[in-house]
């Protein structure tokens, strides 16, 4: 055709670039494109598939008053959903946080009655702990950018949290001077707390080959859980406290 135009002289040559320049254009972007038509059980009619699922872990950073009470940590999360089309989705997820208590804020915490034990001052008494928070969240998901490698994504929801604190240590009870309140405490003792939350966040996303739908991805969120202290709780006061943190997780996304 473009020869037959040429022989003719119906166009400059100018024209007969810019067509051939957009020619090999729209042949590039039809062949990266997904492929359309499908609309089966497991793939939408833009060529994505329905089927959603992820796996992936990393480490948890506690922000605002949360780093008084909670120390750096390690999360794992998993979740399955359903992708209504290449760009929009909708997930499930479990998640899982484990951080300890900072020593620093137990060491500062003594036996009831402590100095009449130990008139000649504080000693370090034999306490640590960790917090746990299970949470189950619904999760919508939007790629704003995606090619045949690489994507972009915020993601973002919330759901149930429960948190459940231990305190491990040989005293019958402690002081928690940073709330000038008496705390309860014995071997395996254990506060738990069911609250809500919201997250939200952003990632990015690389596909492991040209003939797979999986993809590495790496994404940090914002989590809060409105953990609210109860006038009549007098146990570990930090139990039940709002708490703030990121999770920086990486996994593989299908």
């Amino acid at each position: 055709m473009l020869l037959m135009l040429f022989e003719r002289k119906q166009w400059s040559f100018p024209f007969t670039a810019i067509i051939c320049i957009l020619s090999v254009a729209v042949g590039a972007a039809s062949a990266q494109a997904p492929t359309s038509g499908y609309n089966t059980r497991w793939r939408n009619s833009d060529g994505s598939t329905k089927l959603a699922m992820e796996f992936g872990g990393g480490i948890d950073s506690a922000i605002g008053p949360t780093r008084r009470s909670q120390e750096r940590g390690w999360n794992f999360q998993m979740g399955s959903g359903y992708n209504f089309n290449r760009r929009f989705g909708l997930l499930v997820e479990y998640h899982f946080d484990h951080s300890n208590i900072p020593q620093g804020f137990l060491s500062a915490s003594y036996p009831v009655n402590y100095f009449s034990y130990y008139p000649t001052g504080p000693l370090n008494g034999p306490l640590n702990g960790n917090t746990h928070l299970w949470s189950i969240t619904a999760e919508p998901i939007f790629h704003y950018f995606s090619t045949e490698r690489f994507g972009g994504y915020v993601i973002g929801g919330g759901g149930f949290y429960r948190k459940l604190t231990t305190i491990n240590s040989s005293l019958d009870s402690f002081t928690c001077r940073q709330y000038v309140a008496p705390c309860l405490a014995s071997p395996g003792t254990q506060f738990a707390d069911n609250d809500w939350g919201l997250n939200i966040g952003t990632g990015f996303a690389r596909r492991i080959s040209d003939t797979s739908n999986a993809k590495f991805f790496i994404e940090a969120r914002y989590v809060w859980v409105d953990s609210r202290p109860h006038s009549d709780y007098t146990g570990y006061l930090a139990a039940n406290s709002r708490i703030g943190y990121i999770p920086l997780t990486g996994g593989l996304r299908w």
